[in-house]
């Protein structure tokens, strides 16, 4: 059946994959990153500056698969991306209709109900092969089984290996996707629950039996949790009101009407569907079709007394039902102001980065499943002829045809990959998205990720599931990159284009020395798209009347430029000036005057400079003109680069010129990251707001964000400063 419902994809398994061009190219990334990050550059794929360049972006908040992408790892050496992709998504099928089949099975004791059980619950999840993330909910079932089977071992019967597979499979789920940890996390509340409350077991015992699943999980799971525990408040919404608002208005939920809408990409029934109408942004995100095979035989296996096996599934189904309606129900698209207990979970921890209640249905759909399965058996054990009539029902239902894309790639990107000194590449038109904001290009072209898999240069712009609101916004903050997110929202006012011109010409030779752009792809008619995309073809006109460039490839829907720059010997930045907005990375307010001359403020813990050394040697220097805060004490600061210390220089009251040999052995070939990190900082009085730092909006977006603006205006009242930088410069020692 895997086969059947991503037919044809069989025919052009190496070169198409499932899909509709949205995220499910940025998961065929993930892939391909987890494999380039370990094997490669031996580095933590948890962190990436290959998406989102020059930034270090975590990725412990996006869907990053990890399994998938370790399991994928030597499959990636003997075939194209696209396959290894296709293999684990026909594993995902096969192996959540097994799982429910051996939970259907030791329930029910009747392999028929529980193929029928397995074909349904399987069939409901490849409705989701268009989130890789969320089809690979295989885990989930085998975590319940093996958990329910060292449960039900009686007294002296072997529980310990089960509960060892439970564990297993409990990090399973975690490093597929953090919804299927949260679903076997509350199946785990529930079973307990149960147990409990049936008085099956006595509550010491269960929770003997728990431990070895716990204890084989947390090894795995913790290190990444209090990771991410640690850069929760980096993603978190700026203000609760802003997220509670978004929440409520949320696309994402379970439209109580869905429930009887079949998927519109079912063959037979799928002129039924009146998906229009619901809540939800994409066809994926409205279905939540229960179906009539699998709710008559829940209903028909709850005649009699309810035991405590099918009161347990009874209870998960009715539960995750609920948790699928979001804070707030919704019928035929409209919101009914009923709160609901989704809501309660909003603000605490982890659960306010849940923006997809709905998917909360594949866990109830599991449920019934498992319980259908019960009436099932009882139905075909008093008529067997039913089986075949419920297989053919049941067929009729679930079967849905999943769409396919190609993924063949333009043959420049393979020139682009041959040019071993290259370090990064722009994409126009560009994305700067997660899953909840955009500036700039709101469409996720995901296509260029994937096109990154084959030229494997960082890339300006990218697409998370969730990025930090600085990482979003900062691009504002530096010149040429700014005026292309204005161009891609629609402001080419003549007026807006002749000042960018003049300002973006002045800053294009530091811009292309420090991040290393050398490849411009404009995509004039985007993939996927029958027209010309009309901002992509102002930002092309725009960029090559500011950019040096050389056309390396032209058809009527792309063109591909390559940057003219010489690496510059010697960086002089002063502060306060264009260029310095690109060097000063974070940690410091710029743009401020003492009469003399401009300079910037240090704040915070560590303050980040950016210099780009496309040829480390031994004499690389840092010059610096500083002066200490007279607020503070301790006016010594720790200087590093790369996250290794350098030296420590003591400050006075008086601009003073500092010079700092850099050590070759630290320096990479590329951005490097100089940190300044003060023993002591001080408030200072209100001071200019100037240029503003990268991680803060430019002040015309504030409008659209008040709230966020406010809040960390008011951080410059009485920001905590520990010393000044008048100018900078890096190069070879005898340039300093």
């Amino acid at each position: 059946m895997a086969i059947v419902v991503t037919w044809p994809l069989a025919l052009h398994f190496r070169s198409e994959i499932v899909g509709v061009g949205g995220d499910d190219q940025l998961f065929m990334w993930n892939y391909w990153w987890v494999k380039h990050a370990i094997m490669d550059l031996k580095t933590n794929p948890f962190y990436t500056d290959y998406l989102f360049y020059p930034h270090r972006t975590g990725l412990f908040m996006h869907a990053l698969m990890l399994l998938n992408g370790l399991l994928s790892i030597p499959l990636q050496y003997v075939m194209p991306l696209p396959a290894v992709f296709n293999i684990f998504i026909l594993l995902s099928y096969v192996l959540s209709a097994f799982g429910v089949y051996l939970l259907a099975q030791r329930l029910t004791g009747d392999g028929r109900a529980a193929f029928i059980a397995g074909f349904i619950f399987a069939s409901y999840v490849s409705a989701y092969m268009l989130y890789a993330n969320i089809a690979a909910a295989q885990w989930v079932p085998f975590y319940l089984y093996f958990l329910l089977k060292a449960f039900d071992a009686k007294d002296g019967e072997p529980w310990l290996k089960n509960s060892l597979l439970a564990g297993i499979f409990l990090a399973a789920c975690f490093f597929s996707d953090y919804y299927h940890f949260i679903g076997a996390f509350f199946f785990t509340l529930i079973v307990l629950s149960a147990y409990l409350v049936s008085k099956k077991l006595r509550p010491a015992l269960i929770i003997k039996r728990l431990l070895p699943a716990v204890f084989v999980a947390l090894p795995f799971v913790l290190p990444v949790a209090l990771a991410l525990l640690k850069a929760k408040s980096l993603y978190a919404w700026p203000d609760k009101q802003l997220f509670e608002k978004a929440l409520a208005t949320n696309s994402n939920v379970a439209d109580l009407a869905g429930f009887f809408s079949p998927a519109r990409a079912n063959p037979l029934i799928g002129k039924l569907s009146f998906a229009r109408l619901l809540t939800g942004m994409t066809p994926v995100d409205k279905f939540c079709y229960l179906g009539i095979t699998a709710v008559f035989f829940s209903i028909y296996a709850l005649k009699g007394k309810l035991e405590m096996k099918r009161g347990m599934w009874l209870a998960a189904a009715v539960f995750f039902l609920v948790m699928a309606a979001g804070p707030y129900p919704h019928l035929l698209g409209r919101q009914l102001p009923v709160p609901m207990p989704f809501k309660l979970f909003a603000f605490s921890g982890f659960f306010a980065q849940l923006r997809s209640p709905v998917r909360f249905v594949i866990y109830a759909m599991l449920a019934i499943s498992v319980l259908a399965a019960t009436g099932m058996a009882r139905a075909f054990g008093k008529k067997p002829i039913l089986f075949p009539l419920v297989l053919v029902l049941a067929l009729v239902e679930y079967t849905a045809f999943q769409p396919v894309i190609d993924c063949s790639v333009p043959a420049v990107y393979r020139q682009i990959a041959a040019d071993k000194g290259a370090q990064a590449v722009l994409e126009i038109p560009v994305s700067v998205r997660d899953g909840l904001e955009w500036t700039g290009e709101p469409y996720p072209y995901s296509y260029s990720f994937y096109y990154q898999t084959v030229h494997g240069k960082r890339l300006f712009g990218g697409y998370l599931s969730r990025v930090p609101q600085k990482t979003l916004w900062s691009y504002y903050n530096l010149p040429i990159m700014s005026t292309i997110l204005e161009i891609a929202d629609h402001n080419t006012s003549r007026e807006f284009l002749q000042a960018a011109f003049k300002t973006d010409r002045e800053a294009a030779p530091y811009f292309l020395d420090l991040f290393g752009l050398d490849y411009i792809v404009v995509h004039r008619i985007p993939p996927g798209k029958t027209g010309p995309d009309m901002s992509a073809i102002f930002t092309e006109q725009y960029l090559t009347n500011v950019l040096p460039l050389a056309k390396i490839y032209e058809d009527p829907g792309l063109a591909v430029y390559r940057t003219i720059h010489a690496p510059l010997r010697q960086t002089v930045i002063q502060a306060g000036t264009e260029p310095s907005t690109m060097y000063l990375y974070d940690g410091w307010i710029n743009g401020q005057s003492d009469g003399q001359q401009g300079f910037a403020w240090a704040t915070g813990k560590k303050s980040i400079l950016l210099a780009n050394m496309q040829q480390p040697g031994p004499n690389y220097g840092l010059g610096l003109e500083l002066k200490a805060f007279d607020g503070t004490t301790d006016k010594r600061v720790d200087i590093g680069i790369n996250g290794r210390y350098i030296a420590t220089l003591s400050l006075n009251d008086n601009w003073n010129f500092y010079h700092v040999n850099i050590p070759a052995g630290l320096i990479k070939k590329g951005l490097n990251r100089i940190y300044f990190k003060p023993r002591q900082s001080a408030v200072a009085a209100s001071v200019a707001m100037g240029i503003l730092r990268p991680q803060f909006p430019m002040p015309y977006l504030a409008p659209h964000y008040p709230l966020y603006w406010e809040q960390n205006n008011a951080k410059f009242h009485h920001p905590r400063v520990s010393f000044a930088l008048s100018w900078f410069s890096v190069g070879q020692t005898g340039n300093n």
